[in-house]
């Protein structure tokens, strides 16, 4: 028994000796596992591929562990994660590292009992040597209060090469246990001013802001009563991020702090590219008004039409072009009677994204891609070559796709068509299908991605990144 055994073993020790991996390079083996990397976030459940790589055998675990680009994600998902730091840390060499505190789950168990200060203390006295390396940060909790003592400790701090800062909760309360009031925390300034190069933030708490003189991309979202947008934050926000190129909001805003006259913009965004607004309506509009953003190429709107109608007739928009460059014009869950509007008064768009419709009365939107400017021979969108449709429900489906079967070939022969169909792929389906007994219908389509639409907003929303959520 035990010769047969040995024998065994031998065997399998010959196979891997003489396993055609075995003979490759170690930098060769290297780029293997560089480009094997996994490219998009790993589940909290599942183990990091490089500690993986690392228990495979004693040769691919020396090449992963001298290999710093494998090791600059640190993770810290409960108290099991600080095991790993030190020989993360090690590993990454002088790297720039992606820190991840996602202390939701934590946050919401400590509060079952356990003492929570100290422990989130002993995750942040781990982190907080290593912010200056620190290239992207992520902080996630539970409740809005471990938020803020977190940040309190990046108050004095420098962040010399952070790019992307991301900050979100899921409570919004300050618990008696926190230390800080909200009167402490409107006085915070992160990272002591000095974050250079960080052009990318995500935040739920607009009064407490790091420097954003370099600020490119800023998401304000979640907003809520204890931290509404007001019209003197958006001035002041104006004047300090200068460079800011894509801007979304989403949450509440104390509407009541915008003055009444809006003739005059009284934002001046000159290197804004794209805008999101995410609300119940009264800030879309305002915010819209207020605004002079001449570059502005996307706009993408998720809120209620309902009070447009003071935009639409407005003077700002009366003849004129309130955004010349605009290209994108994404309406969300909107009803069709609307964009005759909608195309009187953002004549210069190219690509009209209808996401999520109404698709039960479609009627209007074949006024909206014909009729419009009220001249039946001159349509509606002039420079308007791509549709994209995403629904939640197909059951009216038919009727969106008669009016297109329409609308399409009598654009065509006014000389303006729409030569591409961007559909989600349940729409595809449906609309294949139609089209088989319409032959004369010739018009591109496709199923909607990043490669055929490169709307900004859609290519952010699919960018995984070290912070993604």
């Amino acid at each position: 028994m035990s010769n047969t055994l040995h024998t065994s073993q031998g065997q399998s020790s010959n196979k891997a000796l003489s396993s055609p991996i075995k003979s490759l390079a170690p930098e060769l083996l290297g780029a293997i596992f560089e480009e094997a990397k996994p490219h998009w976030r790993r589940s909290r459940l599942s183990t990091p591929f490089e500690i993986i790589l690392s228990h495979v055998c004693r040769n691919w675990r020396g090449v992963v562990t001298s290999m710093p680009s494998m090791w600059t994600t640190m993770e810290f998902y409960s108290l099991q994660s600080r095991e790993r730091v030190s020989s993360y840390l090690q590993r990454a060499g002088a790297l720039p590292l992606d820190i991840r505190l996602d202390l939701y789950s934590l946050d919401k168990d400590l509060r079952q009992g356990t003492a929570t200060l100290p422990t989130l203390d002993s995750i942040i006295d781990l982190i907080l040597p290593h912010i200056q390396r620190c290239r992207s940060l992520l902080l996630l909790t539970y409740y809005e209060a471990s938020i803020y003592h977190i940040l309190s400790h990046l108050a004095g701090v420098d962040a010399p090469v952070l790019e992307r800062l991301r900050v979100n909760f899921c409570v919004s309360a300050v618990l008696s246990w926190s230390d800080l009031s909200m009167s402490d925390l409107g006085s915070i300034t992160l990272f002591s001013g000095r974050a250079p190069r960080l052009t990318f933030l995500e935040t739920e708490m607009p009064s407490i802001m790091p420097p954003l003189t370099y600020l490119t991309t800023l998401h304000l979202h979640g907003l809520h009563q204890n931290s509404p947008i007001t019209y003197e934050y958006m001035l002041e926000l104006a004047t300090n991020a200068s460079a800011l190129q894509n801007l979304s909001i989403r949450g509440l805003t104390l509407i009541t702090s915008w003055p009444l006259d809006f003739m005059n913009p009284s934002f001046q965004m000159k290197e804004l590219r794209s805008l999101l607004v995410g609300d119940d309506g009264p800030l879309s509009v305002k915010l819209l008004l207020s605004v002079n953003a001449p570059q502005l190429k996307s706009l993408w709107l998720e809120c209620s039409f309902d009070s447009f109608a003071s935009f639409f007739e407005s003077p700002q928009i009366d003849g004129r072009n309130k955004f010349p460059a605009l290209e994108y014009l994404t309406l969300h869950d909107t009803d069709s009677y609307q964009l005759s509007a909608f195309a009187n008064s953002f004549p210069s768009i190219k690509y009209l994204h209808l996401s999520y419709p109404h698709l039960f009365n479609v009627k209007y939107l074949e006024s909206a891609l014909l009729r419009a400017s009220g001249n039946p021979e001159i349509p509606p969108w002039r420079q308007l070559h791509t549709m994209i449709i995403r629904t939640r429900n197909e059951v009216h489906s038919g009727r969106l796709f008669d009016v297109l079967f329409r609308a399409i070939p009598a654009r065509k022969l006014t000389g303006r068509p729409i030569l591409q169909l961007l559909l989600d792929r349940d729409l595809l389906r449906l609309a294949i299908k139609a089209t088989t007994v319409i032959p004369e219908f010739s018009v591109a389509m496709s199923q909607l991605d990043t490669i055929n639409y490169r709307e900004p907003w859609w290519l952010m929303s699919h960018e995984d990144t070290p912070d993604r959520l």
